[in-house]
């Protein structure tokens, strides 16, 4: 056998092409054969599950509710006969109230079927199968049991069954006309492998497969072994295509790897279309800015895509131009932002070809220099008021004030005053500015809130007490601690509570509660007071936003206080909101985590 195998390589081919076959041919038959008796069983099963819903339908339910297993079994025998299989009525806690292959005699003996997996299933409520050894026949049977309901209770179950011999005579026979086709298959298999592999000679399969690799991407592919005649002549040629190839695309390969990985990883928007208008490439950063799917995109035109007028007027001004072109556009989903233009002509060999667009993301530059021309704006005009007032008072003294001790003293008293607010305003940016550059990063402990709140309400007791406002503390001592930096959760319940009583109207009150609520501590402050428009509360957390201006820095309120509490709160992983009816009054509800222990 191997010196005949080592003659030929045609032989060889013959020989694996038909012991594959053959595999194959052996594999399907048996699937095969496993898919006919799973089909067989299939529909057995089925057949089984419908005498067992009609016997279940045809059953009377007032044998199950009464437990007549006489009426029961004697039933069974009946509708056994007529359905061809075995039937089994079964009470819920598992009892056999009837069964056909059973004697009358017999049945108390019978074992609890509770535990049987179709029954089970049925007591659930569902319809179940199952195959097993029958310990009361010693047969494989295919079961199938359904509950019995009534009045919406479940009051038993109904099991039907048959033995699988019919099905593993039908399977038996499928087998043997399987095993005979299949031989016959095989033999007329091995004529047809000997045929086909004896026409192919070496030299032009090994350059046909060649060229095939080659023709899949495989610019490796090589002949080998050829020789020197007209075979080896062309299979020389064929390697030196397939090296300039294989070099050539490397390079190409090489350069588009460049180009995608510098796109995909460029932090700015991208997008490059033909002179016609119609996208090339889109990056990942534009992708994600607009929402589209760059496979998608390529072949539309861009305003198709994109959907913003001011960039395809931009990348029109630029093919008709065909000059470079900067411009400032703003896209407003899913939020505002502002971009820098920066719109390119692309050449190819000295011919124009399309333009090419970057944008880069200036939001939060134009965002930082908004704030910092508000915060200047603020700022200014908070510490006008103050510093006039002092100028007028100090001007008046000049001329001649100062002799007047009433007088003196009142100006001496406001000037002051004036100077309090103003050292306040400063206290609080530098707190505000410590908190939002990090150096005043919570230091995280178990702190008591009802402990801070008493601290707090002792301190806002006089004040309280001028105002005619009540305060008082709903918290549970036996609250979880928070993890929290104690000095920077009283500045918040600080600015919160002053303002609660500071805003509210006289007779008053200010409640103050607190609980759990998933890994966190809800606290709710809770005042009487006029209530904030619905227009500010978006806004009671900015700087030097007031709701009721004039009022406020009479309070000598310095509008940053709630704009602090919103800091703090975010640099502990809370949350703060607030909620608000006119006439009624308002309701801060502030978010703090639990302490959580290092080893936890």
């Amino acid at each position: 056998m191997a010196g005949w195998l080592s003659r030929s390589f045609h032989r060889k081919l013959a020989l694996a092409i038909f012991l594959i076959t053959a595999l194959g041919i052996a594999i399907t038959s048996f699937v095969v054969g496993r898919a006919a008796r799973a089909a067989l069983e299939s529909e057995l099963s089925d057949s089984l599950t419908t005498t067992a819903s009609i016997v279940n339908a045809e059953v009377d339910k007032a044998l199950f509710l009464g437990r007549k297993s006489n009426e029961l079994h004697a039933r069974s025998h009946f509708l056994a006969e007529a359905s061809g299989g075995r039937i089994t009525f079964i009470a819920p806690d598992g009892t056999v109230l009837g069964d056909s292959f059973v004697p009358a005699g017999q049945l108390s003996r019978m074992d609890n079927h509770a535990d049987r997996p179709e029954v089970r299933a049925a007591l659930e409520g569902r319809h179940g199968g199952s195959v097993r050894l029958s310990k009361t026949t010693g047969e494989r049977l295919l079961y199938s049991a359904v509950p019995a309901i009534s009045d919406g209770q479940l009051i038993g179950v109904v099991r039907a069954s048959v033995p699988l011999r019919d099905v593993e005579k039908k399977i038996a026979r499928i087998q043997r006309r399987t095993a005979f086709s299949t031989l016959a298959v095989i033999a007329f298999l091995l004529v047809i492998a000997l045929v086909t592999a004896s026409s192919f000679s070496r030299p032009v399969r090994e350059m046909s497969d060649v060229a095939r690799r080659l023709a899949a991407g495989d610019y490796a592919a090589r002949v080998q072994g050829f020789e020197p005649d007209e075979h080896g002549k062309l299979g020389s040629t064929l390697n030196l295509l397939a090296e300039r190839v294989q070099s050539k695309i490397q390079e190409l390969s090489h350069d588009k790897a460049q180009l995608a990985a510098i796109l995909s990883n460029m932090t700015e928007a991208v997008v490059a279309v033909d002179s016609a208008g119609r996208i090339l490439i889109v990056n990942n950063a534009l992708s994600r800015m607009f929402a589209v799917e760059a496979g998608a995109a390529v072949g539309k035109m861009l305003l198709e895509v994109l959907r913003h007028n001011p960039l395809d007027e931009l990348v029109r001004k630029v093919i008709a131009s065909r000059s470079p072109a900067v411009d400032e556009i703003r896209t407003f989903t899913p939020e505002e932002r502002v971009f820098e233009a920066q719109a390119v002509p692309l050449t190819e060999e000295g011919r124009f070809t399309g333009a090419l667009v970057v944008l880069h993301d200036i939001t939060r530059l134009r965002r930082l220099e908004q704030v910092r021309r508000d915060f200047v704006a603020n700022v200014s005009h908070e510490l006008r008021t103050p510093l006039a007032s002092i100028k007028g008072f100090a001007e008046t003294l000049e001329m001649g004030a100062v002799d007047d001790a009433k007088i003196r003293g009142e100006f001496l008293s406001a000037i002051q005053n004036q100077a309090d607010r103003m050292t306040a305003l400063v206290e609080d940016l530098l707190d505000l500015t410590a908190i939002e550059s990090g150096q005043r990063d919570p230091i995280r402990q178990p702190v008591s809130l009802r402990e801070v709140l008493d601290d707090v309400a002792l301190g806002l007791r006089p004040l309280a007490f001028r105002r005619k406002v009540s305060l008082s503390l709903s918290v549970s001592p036996d609250l979880p601690s928070l993890g929290a930096d104690r000095g920077q959760v009283r500045q918040v319940f600080v600015n919160l509570l002053e303002n609660a009583v500071k805003f509210n109207r006289e007779g008053g009150t200010v409640s103050v509660d607190g609980q759990i609520a998933g890994d966190m501590i809800e606290v709710r402050v809770v005042d009487t007071g006029l209530g904030i428009p619905a227009q500010d509360l978006p806004r009671v957390f900015e700087r030097f936003y007031r709701v009721d201006k004039a009022r406020s820095r009479d309070m000598g309120g310095t509008g940053l206080g709630l704009s602090i509490v919103k800091h703090i709160v975010e640099a502990h992983g809370g949350t703060v909101s607030a909620d608000s009816t006119i006439g009624k009054g308002t309701t801060f509800l502030v978010r703090l985590p639990l302490y959580k222990p290092a080893s936890a």
